[in-house]
């Protein structure tokens, strides 16, 4: 229960911390020294907070999506299975 947590608020604080760059007004509420470490919000680094988003999403799909759910056959979710597949070729 404690990584549930964990997950959850991370998600919230990731979500304050996207908020804080977009809106000048809340990011001048945050400390410097967070605000400058999470912004400017550069997407072609592998920065730790992206790789920590990365794990907790994961953790969270693992924790309340079954294994077995039939959903996961639906054809909708064809190309998303195809880019995880390519993907994992790159890695």
């Amino acid at each position: 229960p404690i990584t549930l947590w964990f997950c959850f608020a991370y998600l919230a604080f990731a979500l304050v911390m996207t908020m804080a760059g977009r809106f000048p007004a809340l990011g001048g509420m945050m400390p410097e020294w967070l605000f400058s470490a999470f912004n400017p919000n550069d997407k072609t680094n592998l920065a730790p907070y992206r790789f920590i988003h990365f794990v907790v999403i994961v953790i969270l799909v693992i924790r309340f999506l079954p294994k077995d759910w039939p959903g996961l056959e639906w054809k909708v979710f064809d190309p998303v299975i195809v880019c995880g597949q390519q993907s994992l070729a790159v890695f």
